[in-house]
């Protein structure tokens, strides 16, 4: 992920911050509409998935020019991802919806040079997953 990458998601985040909650929603309605298996991952606290979805997305967001920065909280989904069984390969799946997520979020204004950014940071965090 370069600088400029950097600079286009922290820009086209300000376009969506204010959405954030109602994205959780989608991207956990998502996850349960695809028939996925990750649905144990996401049935606590439906209540609150919103603001969870928020608050981790905007942490990913500050922490983009030191992603290890983000190392607890992707501990943490990780543990959560080994107690429910799910491997590596999981990451893939939330990665489509996280990307259908941002696509439902920006609409039109999702072209390309916005896209292979995100694509690029979901891709530098998820590699930081199951390395132990």
């Amino acid at each position: 992920m370069t600088e400029a990458d950097i600079k286009v998601i922290q820009k086209s985040y300000t376009e969506i911050k204010n959405t954030l909650p109602r994205l959780g929603k989608y991207f956990y309605n998502r996850a349960n509409d695809i028939g996925s298996d990750l649905d144990p991952l996401f049935a606590e606290d439906r209540a609150n998935h919103g603001a969870a979805f928020a608050a981790i997305f905007a942490k990913a967001v500050d922490s983009l020019e030191n992603p290890e920065a983000m190392l607890p909280e992707i501990e943490r989904m990780e543990a959560k991802l080994k107690y429910f069984n799910f491997k590596a390969d999981a990451l893939n799946t939330i990665g489509v919806i996280f990307i259908d997520t941002l696509s439902f979020g920006f609409g039109n204004n999702f072209t390309q040079d916005i896209i292979d950014p995100w694509v690029k940071a979901y891709k530098t965090y998820a590699a930081m997953f199951f390395t132990k």
